[in-house]
């Protein structure tokens, strides 16, 4: 039996189905972060395990959390697979500019831009797999992974908030460590 087959058995969601889990999941995480400004019994207790308080924010929060790694695998997945790898990131860069202003107006109420939306993560993702791919040596491509990760992490710690970029740093890194497997 060839390697594909035994993959196949494996195969649960196709890349459909993936972006209808991650859709599903940021849309559970902005209603609460949405809930989390109008009703204050978001923040009421559903139990506690020592110190640790679950409260339906979190909940839906920690099931939010999920939509970012499965949006950078899909990234990661869109390009190894489409056909004009330079029309796919201009068209992630035109959304990024294009969903900037309501993302603003609804996050901070102005043109005020002093935090991005995910696309633009998510473009930066795409370059650094870009240039990754561009230095196919099996050194430079681990030295371009650890540069990447560093950046990533570095712009990330100094801005994390309760609500966090935390899982949006760390899982832009697994996934651009993650393409960049020497053949």
């Amino acid at each position: 039996m060839n390697t594909d087959n035994r993959l196949q058995r494996f195969k649960i969601l196709s890349g459909s189905g993936l972006k209808i889990v991650a859709v599903v999941t940021m849309l559970i995480d902005h209603l609460a972060l949405y809930l989390w400004r109008v009703d204050p019994d978001m923040w009421e207790p559903l139990f506690t395990i020592g110190h640790h308080t679950l409260t339906p924010y979190l909940l839906l929060r920690g099931i939010g959390r999920l939509a970012f790694p499965i949006f950078a695998f899909l990234i990661v997945e869109g390009y190894q697979h489409t056909r004009d790898r330079w029309r796919y990131g201009r068209n992630l860069l035109v959304f990024a500019l294009l969903s900037e202003l309501p993302w603003n107006l609804v996050h901070t109420g102005t043109w005020h831009y002093s935090h991005q939306n995910v696309f633009f993560t998510l473009f930066l993702g795409y370059l650094g797999i870009c240039v990754i791919e561009h230095y196919r040596t099996y050194w430079s491509r681990y030295v371009l992974s650890f540069w990447h990760c560093w950046l990533r992490v570095s712009c990330c710690v100094p801005t994390m908030e309760p609500r966090g970029s935390a899982s949006s740093c760390w899982s832009t890194c697994c996934a651009t460590v993650g393409c960049c497997r020497p053949s």
